[in-house]
């Protein structure tokens, strides 16, 4: 089973600290956001956060008051099964269609059966048309 689809992702740039993690999930919290999906990591002096929200447009109003760079664009977000192999034929019929990916993080709830993909492209909307 994968269901994808094309969703709205926020890149958020901000300089790095300790606690920034703790921060950014704070503020979007504060406005009654719920982060769907997240990846996160250190890029020499900043950290970087990739976002799928149940709102986009708040969670990047309360951003502001971190002072972050935020940046909202498309990207698909693929259901699938959890099993061996399933992000590799995600991946797999992605290259196939000659789509170049920019970056990919998913999660899987444990015993849900289920995990969640989210996968920059250089064409998301093709991308989802690989997929489906």
């Amino acid at each position: 089973m994968t269901r994808a689809h094309l969703t709205h992702e926020l890149v958020v740039k901000l300089p790095n600290r300790i606690g920034l993690l703790a921060d950014v999930g704070e503020v979007i919290r504060e406005a009654g956001v719920n982060i769907i999906a997240i990846g996160a990591y250190r890029k020499e002096d900043r950290g970087e956060f990739m976002l799928v929200t149940s709102d986009n447009a708040a969670a990047a109003a309360a951003l502001e008051r971190l002072q972050a760079d935020v940046t909202e664009h498309t990207a698909v977000a693929v259901e699938l099964s959890d099993e061996p192999g399933a992000l590799e034929s995600v991946a797999r019929a992605i290259a196939e269609a000659g789509i170049d990916m920019r970056w990919a993080y998913a999660s899987v709830a444990s015993g849900a059966g289920t995990a969640l993909a989210i996968v920059k492209t250089e064409d998301d909307a093709r991308a989802v048309n690989a997929l489906t």
